[in-house]
């Protein structure tokens, strides 16, 4: 029996340490790579939502003197007259009456008005 009780429990206490670090060790190695796949999935599920919202958008245009409702508050207003095109997809909308409304509008707030 060369050792005491004392010197054996530290050994296995050394081992247990050593066994412990190789354990993390392979952990970290692991995170990384759960790390990039977690990466890829978020890209790929942002790419399939991309998609899905791409398909449900309606393009609208419109073209001077067409009429529209203009969604300005929580209801939707009007008729309007679209007055011109100012930048991609945004409109100059004025009342029938000729007076012109504040500010340029997206498409996405106005929507064609049939008689």
């Amino acid at each position: 029996m060369g050792e005491t009780l004392y010197q054996w429990l530290l050994g296995q206490k050394q081992w247990y340490q050593q066994e412990n670090e190789e354990d993390l060790r392979t952990e970290l190695d692991l995170l990384e790579e759960k790390r990039e796949k977690a990466a890829q999935r978020v890209v790929v599920y942002q790419q399939r939502m991309a998609g899905y919202y791409d398909a449900q958008v309606k393009p609208r245009s419109f073209r001077p003197d067409d009429l529209v409702l203009g969604k300005l508050g929580p209801n939707w207003e009007g008729p309007y007259k679209i007055l011109r095109h100012t930048k991609t997809e945004a409109y100059r909308i004025a009342t029938l009456r000729g007076k012109e409304v504040p500010n340029s509008w997206n498409a996405e707030h106005l929507k064609k008005y049939y008689i």
